[in-house]
Parts: structure tokens; sequence; C-alpha cells
């Protein structure tokens, strides 16, 4: 693709399985004169890594133009309090161990709000010229995309994404604001 760039394959890692794998590891199994890797991680460390990425375009439905300076901002539950979601029970109290098939405990208290009103703002951007717009996240789980135009002829539109891992991972999450 770039012929002006000269790129050693055993240097590169690649996407594979939710974490990145060495290219010559890869090929090795293809190819008969496999790359040089010694010294190399089969797996490049997570610490390497940047931060998972949301990015998109933002459009208008009708039109199918780019929309300049629209606000997308991402969503995402709360982060769960240090500590252990379960809690031990004392057998002083009168606890039943269940016999020996599972460990004495009972559920937390506390129970993590699973309502949309009690997300918490991740991050935002505003789309360029182009109407792209790209976002790092260090969270997990489903994260709620949502984009809103600063003219007031649009409607607000929302998209869901799921993240796996906290670094590496990137998610296209294109949205497409409706006239009102």
């Amino acid at each position: 693709v770039n012929d002006s760039l000269l790129i050693n394959p055993s240097l590169c890692y690649v996407p594979s399985y939710g974490r990145y794998e060495n290219l010559g590891v890869i090929q090795k199994n293809y190819i008969s004169n496999p790359l040089q890797m010694e010294g190399l991680p089969r797996f490049l460390p997570e610490e390497m890594l940047a931060h998972s990425l949301v990015f998109g375009v933002v459009r208008d439905f009708r039109t199918r133009q780019p929309v300049f300076g629209a606000e997308v901002r991402v969503f995402g539950q709360p982060s769960p309090a240090q500590g252990s979601a379960t809690t031990l029970i004392s057998l002083a109290n009168g606890e039943v161990w269940g016999g020996g098939k599972q460990l004495p405990t009972k559920p937390s208290m506390f129970s993590f709000p699973k309502s949309a009103d009690r997300l918490v703002e991740k991050g935002r951007r505003i789309t360029s010229l182009d109407g792209k717009f790209a976002i790092a996240v260090q969270d997990t789980g489903i994260l709620v995309v949502r984009a809103e135009s600063h003219l007031s002829n649009y409607r607000i539109q929302e998209k869901e994404v799921r993240l796996k891992h906290q670094r590496g991972e990137y998610y296209s999450a294109d949205i497409w604001l409706l006239p009102k």
C-alpha cells in the first residue's frame, strides 16, 4: 500500500481474539520460511496499547452530508467502588453454610444502577469539518454514544456500542441525525 515505507512484518502486531499477536507467529503456520522473531513477545503487552477508541462520522440522514460541529458524547455505567460485590456471612449469627456446596456469602446491599438515566459521561468531542469524531475511553461494557447537533433542526440520536477491552480496541459508531 505504501511503497515509500519499508515495513518489517516481524515487528507488526495484528488484532487476534482480543489481543495483539505478532504477525510472524501467525505467518509461520502458512509459509515455509518464518520471519525473524527472536526476542519479540508473541502478544504485545497491554501497557503498550493506547486506550480503546470509539470513532465515526455524524451525517444528515436526508442529504447524506457530514454534520460539522455536532456534539458527540459517550456515556457508560459509573465505575464500581473498590471492593467485593459480596460480603462474608458470619456463621456465628445463625447463618448456614449450605453443606459445603457454596461459600457462606450473601449479596451486597448495594446494587449498581442499570437505568440509562444514571449513566455518567465518559468523553465528549465536537465533530470536525468532515463530520468525524474519535473518543478514547477506558471502560468496558455497553457504552452509549449520543450525537446532538448545535442546530435545533435535528433530533438527538443514540447508538450503543460494546467494548470488551480497556486498551487496544476500536469501534466504529457512525451516527445518522434525523431532521425534526
